[in-house]
């Protein structure tokens, strides 16, 4: 594969996510899709710090390579607009033209003027909300199976707060437990999130991932 269309992702479950997507909507092997365990020419490694290495190692990314689109792939987290605004201001260092004050609802493509490829920036789960990786596939389970989520949903809901051992202080992974649950409680109980959309267990053809293909469509050229 010419690595010269790039997404950059934070880690395996994203990775195996949209790489069973692509499969799905015909898009295998036209995108290299790259997680931080994969990353080996940016300085730092892109580990637990994968956010702030990545801006700054953005440039690295953009200059004196083939690549002619990239795109990148990370969790809103609890502030969706403050991480935006860290986006925004690394883009603006670059020269890239037009950058909104908030994220585009469909996804945020930008181009250059020179000789820095088109960039695009999809905030998870949908460019609107607060999240993660998490929330987005929580949209992709099936109608018929909504109501099992939504049980997933009660199981960990009444778990008492003191032993919600997913959340701390720095974190809360309420969204992994309940999508966990759910997938625990399939015919093929607790297979990883590509399988997953693979057996049906989630949809890669929701609205949802609609929406994320659209903007791939569009960043790539596909």
């Amino acid at each position: 594969m010419i690595e010269n269309r790039v997404l950059l992702v934070e880690g395996t479950d994203d990775l195996h996510v949209l790489a069973h997507i692509f499969k799905s909507h015909g898009f295998e092997g036209k995108i290299f899709i790259r997680d931080q365990e994969g990353v080996e020419n940016v300085k730092k490694g892109l580990d637990e710090n994968f956010f702030d290495n990545l801006l700054e190692d953005l440039p690295v990314e953009l200059k004196g390579s083939e690549v002619i689109a990239l795109g990148i792939v990370v969790d809103a987290d609890f502030n969706l607009n403050a991480r935006w605004r860290s986006f925004a201001n690394k883009l603006k260092d670059l020269k890239y033209e037009d950058v909104p004050d908030l994220p585009e609802p469909n996804g945020t493509i930008l181009t250059h003027s020179e000789d820095l490829p088109k960039i695009g920036v999809w905030l998870m789960p949908n460019n609107t909300l607060p999240g993660m990786l998490e929330d987005f596939v929580k949209l992709l389970v099936p109608d018929e199976q909504k109501e099992l989520l939504q049980r997933a949903n009660e199981a960990v809901d009444a778990i008492p707060k003191e032993e919600r051992l997913f959340v701390t202080e720095n974190s809360d992974e309420t969204s992994k437990a309940q999508i966990y649950t759910y997938l625990a409680w399939q015919e093929r109980p607790g297979v990883p999130y590509g399988v997953a959309i693979r057996e049906k267990f989630l949809k890669a053809d929701s609205p949802h991932t609609l929406n994320l293909m659209t903007w791939i469509k569009e960043l790539f050229n596909l």
